[in-house]
C-alpha cells in the first residue's frame, strides 16, 4: 500500500488523516446509495472509499515530490480495465443465473454468488496475465515457493 511510502519518510500522520477523509467519502456515498441499492450500495460506497483513499495518497505523494516508478501507472490502468470487464461479466452472468434459477432459497443464491464470482476472478486473472502485469508473475513465484516449502 501507499501508506508505506509515507512511513518510510517518517510521516504517519498523512495516512491517518487520509484514512479519516476516506471514511467520510464512504459515509456520504453509503447514505446516498443505501436507499436505492440496499446492501449493494454499501459495497459500492466501500469501493468509492478505497478509490478516494488511493487517489488522495497518490496526489499527496506526487505533491510531496515523490514518484511512482516501475510501471505503477500502467498496472493501475490495466487493473482498472480488467476490473471493469470483470464487473460486466459478473453482472451479466449473475443476472442470467437469477433469471434462470430465481432468488428464492439458499442453493440458487449460493450458486449465483459462487459461479459468477469464480468466473469473474478467472477473467480478471487472465486479463492481467495476458497484459503481462508484473505482479502476476510475482504471485506465481511466491505460490511456487510456498508449494515447494509445503512439500518438505
Amino acid at each position: 500500500p501507499l501508506n508505506f511510502a509515507y512511513y518510510a519518510r517518517g510521516d504517519s500522520k498523512t495516512p491517518a488523516i487520509v484514512g479519516i477523509l476516506a471514511v467520510g467519502v464512504y459515509l456520504v456515498f453509503a447514505l446516498i446509495l443505501l436507499p436505492y441499492l440496499s446492501f449493494l450500495g454499501l459495497a459500492l460506497a466501500d469501493g468509492m472509499k478505497q478509490t478516494a483513499h488511493a487517489l488522495m495518497m497518490i496526489f499527496l505523494l506526487w505533491r510531496w515530490g515523490g514518484r511512482l516508478e516501475h510501471g505503477v501507472g500502467r498496472t493501475a490502468l490495466v487493473s482498472t480495465g480488467a476490473a471493469l470487464v470483470m464487473g460486466v461479466v459478473l453482472y451479466l452472468s449473475a443476472s442470467a443465473m437469477m433469471a434462470r434459477l430465481g432468488t428464492a432459497g439458499l442453493i440458487p443464491r449460493t450458486l449465483t454468488l459462487l459461479i459468477p464470482g469464480a468466473l469473474g476472478g478467472v477473467i480478471y486473472y487472465l486479463i492481467l496475465r495476458w497484459l503481462r502485469v508484473p505482479e502476476v508473475d510475482l504471485l506465481h513465484r511466491l505460490a511456487g515457493r510456498a508449494i515447494r516449502l509445503g512439500r518438505r
